[in-house]
């Protein structure tokens, strides 16, 4: 069991047993696989043998360290290159940003993934938003008991709390996969059994997501998935959106980097112009997912080698009972 002040041995254990699988299950996926941004394939190619791939979408791997981002821009900087952040928003993306590891032992589906303290309010922070395949798998097992699942603070790693799953709030319900292998809206609000000391709500706002199009670039944070213990960012672009449908919400497609560990990545918008600070931190979107048709190392096109987010418009604090 997974005890508090062991984070890291908690993310040693889930990253041991996906290391610990046969080789052919980190080989490339068959071309057309839907790629989990867990690393985990959302479709009957799970079964067999397409587990696994830690591999990168695009031509290089653009991710740096997040406090490395308060440099400022060079003139035209690359595109990818995340820069012009203040120490104070450095400090304020920490402070909302949850690592949530679930060993996962009842039924062998450990995983590690990102979530966010998200609010209207900045003292909200008894709960945060993630990919709810989190807590259940693509074949609809739970990752229990979720009495080991623990999630910590990625600004001070001993700050942890235990998870309130019944009190968890879903997009949809889990285990119910679409025709391309997909969990749909795969979104939810987790609530924590006590709050992170330290952490600090960022703003939720449905409008900073209105009028996303594809050439407009996002910022994307996530922890290192060598470690789970760091954040990393990039700078990305939207390549393809769906709006909202009914009660759904939309989707944004980038070419971010996706690779195993990114799931629950929060993309914030970021001004058309990069060359000077960044103005504000607005989230946009949150990461579920990708698609690795082509190969690693590939440029990134819509369900051939992309990065999926869910859009945070209107509709997605839409939640269900878990």
């Amino acid at each position: 069991m997974c005890r508090f002040k062991a984070v890291k041995s908690c993310v040693i254990f889930v990253l041991s047993y996906f290391l610990s699988l046969p080789a052919g299950a980190v080989s490339m996926c068959p071309k057309g696989c839907p790629l989990g941004s867990s690393g985990l394939i959302h479709n009957s190619q799970f079964r067999d043998g397409c587990v696994m791939l830690a591999s990168t979408i695009g031509l290089t791997n653009d991710w740096i360290d997040l406090q490395s981002s308060t440099q400022a821009c060079p003139p035209n900087p690359p595109p990818h290159l995340a820069c012009g952040l203040s120490q104070k928003q450095v400090d304020a993306l920490l402070k909302a940003h949850v690592g949530l590891t679930c060993p996962g032992t009842k039924y062998g589906n450990p995983i590690v993934l990102n979530g966010w303290i998200i609010s209207d309010k900045k003292t909200d922070t008894g709960s945060f938003y993630t990919n709810m395949h989190g807590l259940v798998d693509d074949s609809g097992e739970r990752r229990e008991p979720f009495g080991e699942c623990i999630a910590y603070s990625m600004s001070d790693l001993y700050q942890q709390s235990q998870i309130a799953a019944e009190n968890a709030r879903v997009g949809s319900a889990l285990g119910n996969t679409t025709t391309d292998g997909e969990i749909p809206n795969d979104r939810g609000v987790i609530p924590l059994k006590k709050p992170l000391k330290g952490s600090a709500a960022l703003k939720f706002d449905p409008k900073n997501a209105e009028n996303k199009k594809v050439g407009d670039r996002v910022l994307m944070v996530a922890a290192n998935p060598k470690t789970m213990t760091s954040s990393q960012i990039q700078v990305c672009t939207i390549i393809a959106v769906a709006p909202k449908a009914g009660s759904k919400p939309g989707t944004m497609q980038t070419d971010c980097d996706n690779e195993a560990g990114i799931s629950g990545a929060l993309l914030l918008d970021l001004p058309a112009n990069n060359d000077g600070q960044v103005a504000s931190l607005r989230p946009v979107g949150l990461h579920k997912g990708g698609y690795q048709s082509a190969g690693e190392n590939q440029p990134a096109r819509p369900n051939w080698n992309s990065a999926l987010a869910i859009t945070l418009d209107e509709n997605f604090n839409n939640f269900v009972p878990f």
